[in-house]
């Protein structure tokens, strides 16, 4: 539905909230804050790394579908071996 404001329209737009979070606590704190979805990752302080199966496990039967999982295999900046 628009909205007519003298000869402009106006829609409404929905904005979705996505947090990045590193603990099944912090997903839902984010789940009652009323977030779209959250972001999981661990050790973000170093830019983050792949959680593991267990805790994307528990995030996932906690939230179901609004979870996805950041990969990545070392920290950010880290060299490779």
């Amino acid at each position: 539905m628009s909205v007519a404001i003298g000869a402009c329209y106006v829609w409404p737009v929905k904005v979705l909230v996505e947090v990045c979070v590193s603990s099944l606590a912090e997903a839902q704190a984010a789940a009652r804050a009323g977030v779209d979805s959250v972001e999981l990752c661990t050790w973000p302080d170093c830019g983050g790394v792949t959680p593991s199966y267990g805790l994307v496990n528990a995030v996932k039967e906690e939230l179901g579908s609004r979870c996805g999982c950041s990969s990545a295999p070392r920290p950010v900046g880290s060299p490779t071996p």
